[in-house]
């Protein structure tokens, strides 16, 4: 990260995610920005300043993780969680959030999505969700939703249209 990377995608695809599946370490980042991991250079974090897109796939990740690089990587524009079972909320909130695009796919144990008051262009969701709220997200030009045994309709409350 002390090196400005700007694309960081861990990929753990084994023949459709057969565990073993990576797991990302909850307190990595924290670790990272309190200097309990050595790191050259004059902040721990800097790294994350430049990041642009960061991709999970077949990565198990908690939520607070994802909502942890979204409140601290000040021009992350991309975000795909690919197969991550221990996602189960997300929470993409505030204006100073510089996400455009976000993309999470079957990501079985979801239970809620909170976008609100973000400058989000793009969102792709495949996958089950019990709660899924859109609220002022002006920018908002593409949104697809697919829920296999969608029991109601999320909560869309947005300028979005409809792709699928």
């Amino acid at each position: 990260m002390e090196k400005g990377v700007q694309t960081l995608e861990l990929d753990f695809l084994v023949f459709g995610c057969i565990p073993p599946m990576y797991t990302f370490p909850h307190d990595l980042t924290k670790h990272l920005c309190d200097g309990h991991i050595p790191i050259q250079g004059p902040s721990a974090c800097i790294g994350l300043k430049s990041l642009k897109v960061l991709n999970f796939h077949c990565v198990d990740v908690a939520g607070e993780v994802l909502e942890y690089y979204l409140s601290n990587c000040p021009i992350l524009e991309r975000l795909l969680v690919r197969d991550s079972p221990s996602l189960s909320n997300l929470r993409v909130v505030g204006s100073s959030v510089a996400l455009k695009y976000l993309l999470i796919e079957y990501c079985r144990n979801i239970k809620s999505i909170e976008i609100c008051d973000t400058n989000l262009v793009s969102f792709i969701y495949d996958g089950d969700c019990r709660n899924l709220l859109l609220r002022n997200v002006l920018l908002l030009v593409e949104v697809s939703v697919s829920m296999p045994s969608c029991k109601g309709l999320p909560s869309l409350n947005s300028h979005a249209v409809f792709l699928s």
